[in-house]
């Protein structure tokens, strides 16, 4: 494959695009977002002479890992708080996996427009970090939260 093209992906022009379980529709803003690794440990064939390394069977995903900028009204803390209850509350797994969605992760190009779609398949929230209200900012800024999410695969369109 050869690549052409000289104009580099951004950083800075992305969302997270969710519709929670009971059908809330978030465009979350985001601070930062950590795309996860993904891996497939290698095997080992053994020879008489040696062993050889073979190529791993399973795939590995890291969580994704986001950094939410909070609305005035809290919107998308509560929404993703409300998501990690109804996930705890599950006892079988085929309730549980009606509470897994689909996340997409908007990668936009340095104009603005839309490049690429991560799809996070089966996603659901694992953690949702705590918020730090204080008086003793100079500027006004903006309170964010960390959220952790596990799924089964990422596609990429």
């Amino acid at each position: 494959m050869t690549i052409l093209s000289n104009n580099f992906l951004s950083s800075t022009n992305f969302s997270l695009s969710l519709i929670t379980p009971d059908g809330t529709s978030l465009n979350c803003a985001l601070q930062t977002a950590n795309h996860p690794s993904v891996s497939a440990k290698s095997g080992i064939h053994s020879t008489p002479r040696r062993e050889l390394p073979i190529p791993g069977q399973k795939l590995e995903y890291e969580p994704l890992k986001v950094t939410l900028i909070l609305e005035e009204s809290m919107a998308s803390y509560i929404a993703i708080y409300d998501w990690l209850k109804q996930c705890v509350e599950e006892d079988d797994y085929k309730a549980f996996q009606d509470k897994t969605i689909d996340a997409k992760l908007l990668v936009r190009t340095q104009k603005g427009n839309l490049n690429k779609t991560i799809t996070y398949v089966r996603c659901f929230p694992t953690e949702l970090g705590g918020l730090e209200f204080k008086t003793t900012d100079e500027e006004s800024t903006y309170l964010t939260s960390d959220a952790t999410f596990e799924y089964a695969y990422f596609e990429i369109s």
